[in-house]
């Protein structure tokens, strides 16, 4: 799943995931148009592994990661809540699972 989302101080990407298989990894990408560094503030599951803030050229973004194992197929994982600080900006965010 991907998409956007409004310009809020916290963001929680939706829906959740179904695994299909076992033992499969759940992933979370946010990412702001500012340097916001994102962090998570209500993880459920998931362990944040990336909050960097990016200087490509004469602008700023910021990159978030994080992921979670769900050991049975069928299994949900209850999305993450992330934040950003600083000027607010629109989240876009993608959501993935794979085994």
């Amino acid at each position: 799943m991907q998409g956007t989302s409004p310009a809020l101080t916290t963001f929680t990407p939706g829906p959740d995931v179904v695994t299909s298989g076992s033992t499969a990894t759940v992933v979370s990408i946010v990412a702001t148009s500012e340097a916001s560094s994102p962090s998570l503030t209500n993880p459920r599951a998931f362990t944040q592994r990336v909050s960097a803030n990016l200087y490509p050229g004469s602008g700023a973004l910021s990159l978030g990661v994080a992921d979670a194992v769900v050991a049975a197929s069928g299994g949900t994982t209850t999305s993450p809540t992330w934040m950003q600080s600083g000027p607010l900006k629109q989240w876009i965010y993608a959501t993935l699972a794979f085994r």
